[in-house]
């Protein structure tokens, strides 16, 4: 039998693993979209310059913003952008980039991907999982009256 302290602790544990359940899910559906609807082509880079993005607590963050066009399997012209961190280094004259056929802006550059979403997605799931089992468990047990 828990007492309120250890209910109350349960019940923020399955809000926080929901929240970021919730937040994985969103970033590992697009993720997934990549890997199973995702094109590959070569793209020409128009234009490589620094530029800076503001980050959590105010803090800046130098990137590195590649703007390229490419052709997309339908034969229709592209020209995108994606930032990246400084240390991707030069891109050269071509790039390989995914995207996602008939969806405006779509693109990236082939290796800027967040498959990390996916495993904090499968970990959150089974965290779900387990604390509900363990919760189920607990409810379904015979209740032990206790002696004072």
């Amino acid at each position: 039998m828990m007492n309120d302290e250890e209910e109350l602790k349960s019940f923020k544990r399955i809000l926080l693993a929901t929240v970021l359940f919730l937040v994985s899910t969103y970033f590992a559906i697009k993720e997934v979209k990549y890997i199973i609807f995702g094109k590959t082509a070569t793209a020409t880079v128009q234009r490589v310059f620094e530029t800076e993005e503001r980050g959590r607590r105010g803090r800046k963050r130098k990137l590195l913003a590649i703007e390229y066009s490419f052709m997309d399997e339908s034969g229709r012209s592209h020209s995108e952008r994606d930032d990246v961190a400084v240390s991707w280094g030069d891109p050269g004259k071509s790039v390989e980039v995914e995207y996602l056929s008939g969806v405006e802006d779509s693109s990236r550059l082939h290796g800027h991907s967040n498959k990390g979403s996916i495993w904090i997605f499968l970990g959150c799931l089974s965290w779900l999982a387990y604390t509900g089992y363990k919760l189920a468990k607990e409810a379904n047990e015979p209740f032990k009256p206790q002696r004072r």
